[in-house]
């Protein structure tokens, strides 16, 4: 599960050294500064158990990823300045927002915490059972990346703070967006319709969909894709 957070944050997230002579700060050092909290919420529109934190920290945070020991999760995904609070993020089973009602008794088994260090980001772990703090073996990862093939100058270079390209090859190119909202996909559409998809073979479904295709006049196929409970967009560009 933690590969996978890792993934599916590929690049969100912000903790780093502090400079002019400051200690580096360690795992437990941005862990015990993210202070969370469950609250009856509205996401999305629907009544649930939301979670929120404060960012402690000295940097932006991109991610906060709760798991509890029942299996339900909760992932704050947008990014959060030094200072200020996340928006609530959803109680989830990876299908449906969990009603405050099914919610008592929650116990937390670890927490996750991705932060942008320089152009990197890194992620570090709390488990709950035992307080150990550790950074992920993986961190860290470059925050932005994209590339210069001639699929990638099919589509928009997305306008984000992190952004992870997950395939880049012959066959097509592939990108994920993280930290982002509903409002940032709808508008990458349309810039995508701008510059030329969107046509009358495919054309692109309504934008209140998580999930869109279309195609241009030179016969690219793109693929858009928006995870509600990640805050991600993922895109994919091939021939036909």
């Amino acid at each position: 599960m933690k590969k996978k957070l890792f993934v599916v944050m590929c690049a969100m997230f912000v903790f780093a050294l502090c400079s002019c002579g400051k200690k580096e700060l360690t795992p437990e050092d941005v862990c015990q500064s993210i202070q969370w909290e469950l609250n009856e919420s509205i996401v999305d529109g629907e009544r649930c158990m939301g979670m929120t934190y404060e960012n402690g920290t000295p940097f932006k945070v991109v991610q906060v990823t709760v798991e509890f020991k029942n299996g339900f999760t909760c992932s704050g995904n947008k990014i959060v300045n030094p200072g200020e609070s996340s928006a609530p993020a959803a109680v989830n089973d990876g299908w449906d927002y969990i009603d405050p009602d099914k919610c008592a008794g929650l116990e937390p088994e670890y927490m996750a915490v991705g932060y942008i260090d320089g152009e990197n980001i890194r992620l570090v772990y709390m488990n709950y059972t035992n307080g150990a703090c550790s950074e992920d073996s993986n961190s860290p990862i470059k925050a932005r990346s994209w590339s210069d093939s001639e699929f990638a100058k099919a589509v928009p270079e997305p306008d984000a703070e992190v952004i992870r390209v997950v395939q880049d090859n012959e066959e097509a190119f592939k990108f994920s967006v993280y930290g982002i909202d509903r409002a940032f996909y709808v508008d990458y559409i349309k810039q995508c319709e701008m510059t030329g998809y969107g046509n009358d073979v495919f054309g692109f479904m309504p934008t209140d969909r998580d999930f869109i295709s279309g195609t241009d006049a030179l016969g690219h196929g793109v693929m858009l894709a928006y995870d509600r409970y990640y805050n991600t967009m993922t895109c994919s560009i091939r021939m036909g």
